[in-house]
């Protein structure tokens, strides 16, 4: 008989990682645009807001990609708490 492990904590923190991973992408063109202003040389500001703002559509195909992935984490860890919790019940004897 083979032993499935899976540890909730590290596919938690894998869950939260994508979700900063995520809002970074839905906050990118706000945060290029505060480093465009910080670079201090106009035309370097504007390549670097024209490429994070050319990125909108791809960033916005990622960021769905990214909640869907964080949705099945989530999913794993409940689905792998209820069998976990059905497994013990019926070896103890519980209906």
């Amino acid at each position: 008989m083979s032993d499935l492990i899976v540890d909730a904590d590290v596919v938690d923190r894998m869950r939260e990682d994508l979700a900063r991973v995520r809002r970074e992408f839905e906050n990118a063109d706000d945060n290029s645009d505060g480093v465009a202003e910080a670079v201090g040389h106009g035309r370097l500001g504007d390549k670097l807001r024209n490429f994070s703002h050319n990125w909108t559509n791809r960033r916005g195909d990622l960021v769905e990609q990214l909640t869907t992935l964080e949705g099945h984490l989530e999913n794993l860890n409940v689905q792998f708490d209820g069998t976990d919790a059905g497994l013990a019940d019926s070896v103890a004897g519980n209906p």
